[in-house]
């Protein structure tokens, strides 16, 4: 009862305030993603900001949105709400009819080796009798450094049903001169092992099928938990038994649900190679560039190691192709840190030699300057006495000032003073 009146009267708190103020708009209630795992909430409350903020910027004027966070500001008894004897669905579909919400948004998110793995849904509420049904579900899985991109892809996709993902405009992850592009490895179509389900009338074959599905129980359950290792030897185990234990003809007969055993070890092969691709992508980037010859060393390993362990059957180009182009881009991006390294150590050297030239030019200046004054000086000594003879003594005094003022115009000097002094010897001789 009490449940009852707490609902009705957070319909009458957000009633006037919202309704009749967005009457015309169509009113989406996104509940809390359920968290699976260890995933840190502040990813879940980001991812689904992400989602808000793309219906509100892609549907602008066409949605009125009501979250957990919302609520709460409004009305702080929906924590207790939520806390109630009733489950997670129950209580998200009566906060829905609270509000009387057109569309529902909810699912899960998780992270595993910093890979984000998210289940979304968008029911439609009938306000008339109150009944859901499913307007978009869908799965994603992405590196958590794109988590804003695909937060933003998802809001487009939960409410237009013609939007699809294009995989060429996800942005690539980069590391300085690097840019690899997200493996995203989807299963081979046609698994669906199930021994019970192969009809056969050949009663050696229905009793060697009722003996395995046992094993291939298990082989499934290894690869739903990620041992792929020994998900591959149960069902290497139940094609060699077949090989040694049935006839050609048997075998012929059993070929659609060989075929299915084979498709299997090549989806495990894949994903347990993908999750090794992205856990070297996930070191990559977060490593500097001294780290790129480690990192180099591990993607060469690996290709070496797909190459040698996979059997050439159960081989798939795109995994081969993912890594060697990764492969190559640390290569390149090596190599352009080395010739950076080299031009920086050539102009380091330029430098230094330009800076030897130099002093060694100063040197050689100033030891042919030297030489030329003391030239200058020994003449100067030389004329001194035909000077003083014809009574001009003015040379030492030019010399001084030809040392060491070199503002002055030495020529003109020289030649006012030799007038000056015939001037006044001519006023002497008369």
């Amino acid at each position: 009862m009490r449940f009852s009146y707490l609902l009705f009267f957070l319909f009458l708190l957000w009633f006037p305030t919202r309704v009749f103020a967005q009457n015309k708009h169509s009113k989406i209630y996104i509940h809390k993603l359920t968290t699976e795992g260890n995933l840190n909430s502040g990813l879940e409350n980001r991812f689904r900001n992400g989602i808000i903020n793309s219906i509100l910027r892609n549907f602008e004027g066409k949605y009125t949105i009501v979250d957990d966070d919302s609520l709460s500001i409004l009305l702080k008894q929906v924590e207790t709400l939520q806390k109630m004897d009733c489950s997670d669905e129950i209580c998200m579909k009566q906060i829905a009819d609270a509000i009387d919400a057109n569309e529902v948004i909810s699912g899960t998110i998780s992270s595993q080796n910093g890979i984000i793995y998210v289940s979304l849904r968008n029911q439609i509420r009938d306000s008339k009798n109150l009944n859901y049904s499913i307007k978009s579900t869908f799965q994603m899985e992405f590196p958590e450094f794109l988590l804003d991109y695909y937060a933003g892809e998802s809001g487009k996709k939960l409410l237009d049903l013609q939007y699809n993902l294009d995989p060429h405009k996800v942005p690539a992850s980069t590391n300085g001169n690097l840019s690899v592009t997200f493996l995203k490895i989807k299963p081979v179509p046609g698994t669906n092992l199930n021994s019970m389900e192969f009809k056969t009338s050949d009663k050696i074959l229905v009793g060697v099928l009722e003996e395995i599905k046992e094993e291939l129980d298990k082989a499934i359950q290894y690869s739903r938990s990620k041992e792929y290792t020994e998900s591959i030897e149960i069902y290497n185990r139940i094609l060699n038994a077949f090989n040694e234990r049935l006839s050609s003809e048997s075998l012929k007969r059993l070929e659609p649900f060989v075929r299915e055993i084979q498709t299997s070890i090549t989806n495990n092969y894949n994903l347990e190679y993908k999750e090794k691709i992205n856990n070297l992508d996930r070191n990559l980037f977060d490593s500097s560039p001294e780290d790129l010859e480690k990192r180099l060393s591990d993607y060469h390993s690996l290709l070496k190691e797909y190459s040698s362990q996979v059997p050439e059957k159960y081989r798939q180009l795109q995994i081969l192709q993912s890594i060697q182009e990764r492969k190559e881009k640390v290569e390149l991006a090596l190599f352009s840190l080395k010739e950076k390294k080299r031009i920086r150590l050539i102009l380091n050297l330029t430098f230094l030699f330009l800076l030897n030239y130099i002093q060694i030019f100063l040197r050689s200046f100033r030891k042919k300057w030297t030489g030329l004054i003391n030239r200058l000086e020994k003449r100067s000594k030389k004329k001194q006495k035909p000077l003083k003879k014809r009574g001009v003594l003015i040379y030492p005094i030019v010399w001084k000032r030809f040392i060491f003022s070199s503002k002055e115009n030495l020529l003109r000097k020289l030649w006012q003073m030799r007038k000056k002094k015939k001037k006044s010897h001519q006023n002497k001789n008369s």
